[in-house]
């Protein structure tokens, strides 16, 4: 307990996470400075392990259009799994977590962060180099977009059933 008597453990617990070489240090990302992701008509897990290969290899990444990311397989099991998923919770105390999220960029982060071992300083240091938007920032507008050509939606097969993130979430909602 502080000297003035009014607790704070908090506060001086925060205090001391934030000295060098704690996980607790977020910096902005420079878009300059980021590899740029374009998730259009990209394939979600192909392009979760791509990204996650950056960030654990410390570069800086941005993930625009999540909304247009596209998960493969049929409707109707993709859709129940995920409502399925969406019902797991703590049952002493639901405000702990787990956490689903609804929004497109929430998701494809939370699938992106699947891949990384997040528990780990190494991980935790990586996920915070990650920023997912929905459609294109004005920041990153002029600048140029990686696409990789084996996480494209053309390697799937034609007849390959397919939706995108945006219909998934929209069904969770």
């Amino acid at each position: 307990m502080p000297a003035d008597g009014k607790g704070g453990g908090f506060l001086n617990l925060s205090l001391r996470l934030k000295g060098e070489g704690s996980y607790m240090e977020v910096v902005d990302i420079d878009p300059k400075e980021a590899i740029i992701v374009d998730g259009k008509h990209t394939i979600l897990g192909r392009l979760a392990s791509k990204v996650a290969k950056l960030l654990l290899h410390g570069r800086r990444v941005i993930v625009v259009n999540a909304e247009d990311i596209i998960i493969s397989g049929k409707r109707k099991p993709i859709i129940n799994k995920y409502k399925a998923w969406q019902n797991v919770s703590t049952l002493t105390n639901p405000w702990k977590g787990p956490f689903h999220y609804k929004r497109p960029d929430l998701f494809v982060k939370r699938r992106i962060r699947g891949m990384l071992p997040w528990k780990k300083l190494r991980g935790k240091r990586a996920y915070d180099n990650l920023r997912v938007y929905i459609g294109v920032p004005e920041s990153c507008k002029d600048l140029p977009m990686k696409q990789w050509e084996d996480v494209k939606e053309e390697k799937l097969a034609k007849d390959r059933k397919r939706l995108t993130v945006q219909e998934v979430c929209e069904q969770l909602k």
